[in-house]
C-alpha cells in the first residue's frame, strides 16, 4: 500500500512541471480537436521586416493558406520592425505559448545577432520552436571583372585585404565573408555605406571594390554579362546555373575549414523560416508544423508563389531544429568568438 502511494506521489510530482507549462487540455490533442480549438481565433504572424520587402511578400502569400488549412481561423500579418529585426523576434519569443503568435524571419539574422552579442536579444535559439523553412538560396562570392582578381585562388595570393562592398555593418554577408576568409587564408576589407545590395553590386561592376557576396539569383544577370565572376558558393552542392563554381565545402583544405564551411552553409540553409515561442504544447507545435507542411505542398499556394516569383524550397521544422542545434554546437566554440571580435571592431 505504501509503495502504491509513493508511486502515485512520484507520478504527480513528475507531471507538475508539465502541467504548469501545458494545460491538460493540450495534452495529446487530435487534429480534429486542434482545428476546433483554432476556430474563431486569430493567429498573429509577426514579420520583423519592412512592408513590401521579400519577407513581407512571403508572409502575405502564406497567410491566406493558414486560413485554408485551419478553417475558421483568422490571421493578421504585422510588420514589427526596429533594432535590426530584434523587436519583432523578441515579441514572438516572449509571446504566450498558445500557438496564436508565430513569426517569419531570417535564421541567419537571428544566429548572428546572438553571436555578435547584440544588445537587446531576448531569445534562446535552442528553446525557440521552428515550424519550417519556406525557401533557401545559395550565397555567392563574386569578383569584379575589372580588377586583377579572377578566381578564389587569386584571393589567397593577393597579398592584401580583399575589398568587398556591403550596405552596412553587421549584415549576414558582412560576418560570413570575414569568417570564411579567416579560415581559408586571406583577409577582407569591408567597404560599407552603400544604400543597398544593388548599389554594392554596381560598385563591384565599376571596379570600386573587388567584389560582393549576396544571393546568387540577384547576380545572375551580371554573371551572364561578364561584369562579375562567381568564385565560391555557400551550398551543399554546386548551383545548377553555376556548374563550374565550387562550394566553400569543396574548397576547404583542412578538416577545421570544412567544418566551418559546413556550419556557415547551414546558417543560410535555415534562412527564411517560420518560428514560434518556446514552451508550446507538443501537440499544438506538431499541428502547426503539419499545417505548414500542407501549405508548402499546396498546389494553389505554389502557383501563387510562382506568379510572385518567390521560390519555394521547404524544410520541415524538425530538420530546421536539428540544423540550428548543429550550427550552435560548432559555432559557439569556433565562430562566435570571431563574430564578437568582428562586431567589436565594427563598433
Amino acid at each position: 500500500m505504501k509503495l502504491k502511494r509513493f508511486f502515485l506521489f512520484f507520478v504527480a510530482v513528475s507531471l507538475l512541471p508539465l502541467s504548469m507549462v501545458y494545460p491538460p487540455s493540450l495534452w495529446g490533442q487530435t487534429e480534429a480537436e486542434q482545428l476546433k480549438w483554432y476556430h474563431d481565433k486569430t493567429i498573429n504572424l509577426i514579420v520583423p521586416h519592412g512592408a513590401g520587402g521579400g519577407f513581407d511578400i512571403y508572409a502575405r502569400l502564406v497567410a491566406p493558406f493558414f486560413k485554408k488549412h485551419i478553417p475558421g481561423v483568422n490571421i493578421i500579418v504585422q510588420n514589427i520592425t526596429g533594432a535590426g529585426g530584434l523587436r519583432g523576434r523578441n515579441q514572438v519569443y516572449t509571446a504566450r505559448p498558445d500557438g496564436l503568435t508565430i513569426g517569419f524571419t531570417t535564421g541567419a539574422g537571428m544566429i548572428f545577432s546572438v553571436w555578435s552579442g547584440l544588445e537587446g536579444v531576448q531569445f534562446d535559439l535552442r528553446k525557440m520552436n521552428y515550424l519550417g523553412r519556406i525557401a533557401y538560396e545559395s550565397q555567392v562570392l563574386a569578383l569584379s571583372n575589372r580588377g586583377p582578381l579572377k578566381s578564389f585562388q587569386d584571393l589567397k595570393k593577393a597579398g592584401r585585404p580583399i575589398k568587398l562592398g556591403f550596405s552596412g555593418v553587421g549584415s549576414d554577408d558582412y560576418y560570413t565573408t570575414a569568417i570564411i576568409a579567416s579560415y581559408f587564408g586571406y583577409k577582407t576589407d569591408p567597404i560599407t555605406g552603400y544604400s543597398g545590395s544593388r548599389e554594392a553590386n554596381l560598385a563591384a561592376v565599376r571596379g570600386e571594390v573587388d567584389g560582393v557576396q549576396v544571393q546568387a539569383s540577384s547576380l545572375m544577370p551580371l554573371f551572364k554579362s561578364g561584369d562579375l565572376i562567381p568564385v565560391l558558393t555557400l551550398a551543399y552542392k554546386r548551383d545548377p546555373e553555376l556548374p563550374n563554381v565550387p562550394t566553400a565545402i569543396e574548397l576547404a583544405e583542412t578538416p577545421e575549414a570544412r567544418e566551418i564551411a559546413l556550419a556557415m552553409t547551414n546558417i543560410f540553409v535555415v534562412d527564411r523560416l517560420f518560428f514560434a515561442p518556446p514552451d508550446i504544447a507538443p501537440s499544438r507545435l506538431n499541428f502547426l508544423r503539419r499545417t505548414f507542411d500542407k501549405i508548402v505542398d499546396d498546389r494553389e499556394f505554389l502557383e501563387y508563389a510562382n506568379k510572385a516569383k518567390r521560390p519555394v524550397d521547404p524544410l520541415k521544422g524538425e530538420e530546421v531544429d536539428r540544423l540550428v542545434r548543429e550550427i550552435l554546437k560548432v559555432g559557439e566554440q569556433k565562430i562566435q568568438p570571431l563574430v564578437r571580435e568582428i562586431a567589436k571592431q565594427a563598433r
